[in-house]
């Protein structure tokens, strides 16, 4: 932490008159995602045309044309294609159902290219897998949606940019339908069982919806929409349309075949998080984080009106799953307030004394937030599975009478999915562990376990990351001088010995000039450094951080005078698993996340909200793990989980770039996500920080003066803070 004391001065700064800069990030990518990437993607690469791959897209296809040639739209055989004729008709985007780019669009890409089509994409940001390039497992991914095949042989769940399909006898990896999707929401079997959708995207970036012949791995279909992740994929009843729900706050029904769009209904104030067809697939049924159940007309794309008719401030929390029943016109539905809820397909309105004449009851309440709900084939029996701080729950109840008939809790994993077998004797239940357990449905006893994705067995060799890196240099403010006439007489150095004992471990080392009379000048950034062992580095502002284990003296000298101080490290080299609490939280603070003016606000950011400056552990892991099925963290791919690409600006972040890919704090973040992303509510808290120099006299305008934080902890622990405190 670093003080500069100056006058303040004000400058008028003259607005640039250069022409604007088009982004391909910005500006161009998510034109070629909407129009494009559907039919020229890695599953699906028509025209042997790839354009989801910088190098590639810029190549071309098999007509051997140069797709784009920098500087040179009028030689670029890819803006040949897309630019219109006097009838206004194009070449590209092809289709029955595909119109051309609009005028606006084409003028976009021409003049990217223009100014030379350069890629400024931030790193990491372009599709990891194909299938030919399958993913690599480590950790299994976390459960968050599963689908049987109508005859009950098949079970398909979401895996890490790919949807998984076993064999349900025998646990047999059958197919990995690997598509743009990073993160895979929903998938639905259609009605024949021929055909599979998903709905998924990338998160902050991208939805989309995929349909394929899973049996053949095949991709038939990618539609992509809106700049976030899709939920909720269903099927109409006849197998000819989908529905599904998107963050901006939309239910959309496509043509299966030919993503034709011929239902929008933007009723909702808040991301929808399911659908589902009415038994005649005249009406969609839509649950949301606005907390409500909406019925739209299929036919007209009207709006019908409320399924939760309640007495404003009766529910609490956004609903997250619903099931329509098989044989009778009522709906399940479960949400955040943790209580299964049986409706009928009706929008009455509350009458003036209150309540909702379209709810039958509500069901035993569960902990913490239901994440999925089903009934069995016959329509007797209802399921609801939840999670709450690290523990699942999943209840089966008699839908007619309310009447519970267990719970089984698990204990290692919060509950996400929940799906009946067709048979009737089985329920599937997945959640944060990865694995898929199949429960008695007469008892809830867990029958069998199985876990799809492919596991390589030695994760904990290769998934571990070095801790101690080098913090970021920052830049001096200002030119380092001492004092005019007087003389340096000698020096003192603080702390009096450094002793690090974990990878995180380091020391902001003071280096203060005696100038006589009781005056003392910072002269930290001045003198030069020397370790003679080199078992760690100084940087710029004397921040001391360990290389390797081992014991030196450190020596800081300024013309004459030296001082030194010793220094032991020990642990660098053992297996760390940073804590929440005492390690990530504070991190998470000095990046800004959970200010005021961000995440920390009343009413959080863009559907996110944490504790101010992280007073609350257990809200803000609630937060980061369990909301939305854990949306922010990816324990099976620690590195693109979503809180690290909006940190590093990966993905677009209205904060901007917090840090940078690969940097101290993102391996902090990222080995404690890649751990588990647990909290350990006994974990040592602080008790008092000081600050040294105590009482430091600062006498020039221009001087600086280098401070260290030191946090006192309650197990009696002393522990450098100064790079994360912060003012």
């Amino acid at each position: 932490m670093l003080f500069h004391f100056y006058g303040l001065v004000f400058v008028a700064h003259a607005e640039s008159s250069a022409e604007k800069i088009i982004s391909f990030q910005k500006d161009i990518k998510p034109i070629f995602q909407a129009n494009c990437n559907g039919c020229h993607q890695p599953a699906k690469m028509k025209g042997d045309y790839l354009m989801t791959e910088f190098v590639a897209l810029l190549e071309g296809g098999e007509t051997g044309k140069i797709a784009i040639v920098p500087g040179k739209p009028e030689d670029s055989y890819l803006f040949d294609q897309i630019k219109l004729n006097e009838q206004g008709e194009s070449e590209m985007p092809k289709g029955s159902k595909s119109k051309p780019l609009h005028p606006h669009q084409i003028s976009k890409i021409e003049e990217w290219i223009k100014q030379g089509a350069k890629d400024d994409s931030p790193e990491g940001s372009n599709s990891l897998y194909s299938m030919v390039n399958k993913p690599v497992y480590h950790t299994l991914p976390l459960v968050r949606t599963l689908d049987f095949t109508k005859d009950g042989k098949y079970l398909a769940q979401n895996g890490f940019h790919e949807v998984l399909i076993a064999e349900v006898s025998t646990g047999r990896l059958v197919s990995r339908l690997v598509g743009l999707s990073e993160r895979i929401e929903s998938v639905a079997f259609s009605p024949d069982g021929t055909k599979i959708a998903v709905a998924g995207g990338q998160p902050g970036r991208m939805g989309e919806i995929q349909v394929w012949d899973w049996s053949k791995e095949k991709l038939l279909l990618s539609h992509a929409i809106t700049y976030d992740t899709l939920y909720g994929v269903s099927w109409s009843p006849d197998g000819k349309t989908i529905a599904f729900g998107a963050s901006d706050t939309a239910v959309r029904v496509i043509d299966a075949n030919t993503a034709e769009e011929l239902v929008y209904m933007a009723g909702h104030d808040d991301w929808v998080r399911g659908t589902v067809f009415s038994a005649d697939g005249k009406s969609i049924f839509s649950v949301s984080r606005d907390k409500t159940v909406k019925q739209t007309d299929v036919a007209t794309e009207r709006f019908v009106g409320n399924v939760t008719t309640h007495t404003p401030g009766v529910l609490n929390g956004g609903q997250n799953s619903i099931a329509v029943h098989p044989n009778k016109t009522e709906l399940l539905v479960g949400g955040a307030d943790g209580k299964a809820k049986l409706f009928r397909q009706a929008t009455k309105a509350a009458p003036a004394g209150g309540g909702n004449p379209n709810q039958i009851r509500e069901f035993k309440e569960q902990i913490g937030r239901i994440f999925s709900v089903d009934f069995n084939p016959k329509g007797n029996l209802g399921f609801s599975g939840s999670s709450l701080d690290g523990e699942g729950e999943v209840s089966c109840f008699e839908i007619d009478s309310g009447k519970q008939l267990w719970t089984r809790s698990l204990k290692n994993s919060p509950v996400f999915a929940v799906r009946s077998a067709p048979n009737g004797q089985g329920l599937a239940v997945g959640g944060y562990d990865g694995k898929i357990r199949f429960l008695s449905v007469a008892s809830g006893e867990v029958k069998r376990e199985m876990s799809i994705a492919p596991l390589l067995n030695d994760h904990k060799d290769t998934t571990k990351i070095a801790l101690n890196k080098n913090f970021e240099p920052i830049e001096l403010v200002a030119s380092e001088s001492l004092p005019q006439n007087l003389k340096v007489q000698n020096l003192n150095i603080l702390p009096k010995k450094i002793s690090i004992l974990s990878p995180l471990d380091y020391a902001q080392i003071l280096v203060m000039a005696d100038l006589g009379n009781g005056r003392e000048s910072d002269v930290t950034r001045m003198v030069k450094w020397s370790i003679p062992q080199k078992i760690g580095n100084i940087d710029n502002r004397g921040l001391f951080t360990p290389v390797q284990d081992g014991e030196a003296v450190i020596k800081a000298t300024l013309g004459e005078y030296t001082a030194s101080i010793e220094v032991s490290i020990a642990g660098i080299n053992k297996s760390y698993k940073p804590d929440y609490i005492s390690e990530v939280n504070p991190i998470i603070s000095k990046l800004g996340c959970n200010a005021g003016t961000c995440h920390g606000a009343k009413d959080g950011k863009n559907g996110f909200k944490l504790s101010l400056r992280g007073y609350d552990a257990l809200y803000d892991i609630r937060g980061f793990t369990d909301d939305m099925a854990s949306r922010r963290v990816n324990i099976a791919a620690p590195e693109r989980s979503l809180m690290l690409l909006k940190a590093t600006g990966t993905v677009p972040h209205e904060g901007g770039q917090l840090t940078k890919g690969d940097s101290r704090y993102h391996r902090v973040i990222r080995s404690w996500i890649g751990d588990g992303a647990g909290l350990d509510m006994k974990a040592k808290r602080v008790t008092e920080i000081k600050l040294y120099p105590e009482n430091p006299v600062v006498e020039e305008i221009g001087a600086t003066q280098q401070f260290r934080v030191v946090a006192f902890y309650d197990n009696g622990m002393i522990k450098d803070v100064t790079r994360e405190a912060f003012v």
